[in-house]
């Protein structure tokens, strides 16, 4: 074997209830370790975690990219931030997606996105509908790139934006 991978799972109790003899159970990928071969007596080792929300509905919220166990200097960090509706159920709708350089606590952005749901402003907003109608992607510390899409009250996509201002329309038979 030149490659091995062990995955580590994290797992919680959803629900438990009365009357059933077993509970619902959440499970989640905590850790995913990579082995590689790297000369006749060792390996490379490279690792990923991920840690979810603590609400009822886990939510990935960073992954970790450890890099090689070996060096330092090539970690980074994913981070997502959800626009969830509880009430209407509706959750893991991407709020904010950013890539830092480091560990999940580092200032040092590479990427930045954010989406925008149902026409809201806000960002963050609860969606009603789910529809992306905004996305930005963040291109240097001023600058953005902006798509923006209108749907029809089926949810097609009806109308879009792109970031150099071209408009494309569709129309549905």
């Amino acid at each position: 074997v030149l490659e091995s991978r062990r995955h580590e799972y994290e797992r919680r109790q959803t629900a438990a209830p009365e009357g059933f003899l077993g509970t619902a159970e959440w499970v989640g990928l905590s850790a995913t370790t990579e082995r590689l071969f790297s000369t006749p007596t060792s390996f490379r080792e490279r690792r990923g975690r991920t840690t979810y929300n603590a609400s009822a509905q886990p939510q990935p919220t960073a992954t970790l990219e450890e890099g090689w166990l070996d060096a330092t200097g090539d970690e980074r960090c994913s981070i997502t931030t959800y626009a969830d509706n509880p009430d209407a159920g509706m959750f893991v709708y991407p709020a904010v997606n950013k890539t830092v350089a480091g560990p999940c606590t580092s200032t040092q952005v590479l990427s930045l996105a954010e989406t925008y749901y149902d026409s809201a402003t806000t960002l963050g907003a609860a969606p009603t509908r789910g529809n992306a109608t905004r996305q930005r992607v963040k291109l240097d510390g001023t600058r953005w790139s902006e798509t923006t899409t209108v749907f029809d009250e089926l949810g097609r996509p009806v109308q879009v934006t792109d970031p150099a201002g071209g408009v494309t329309t569709t129309a549905y038979g």
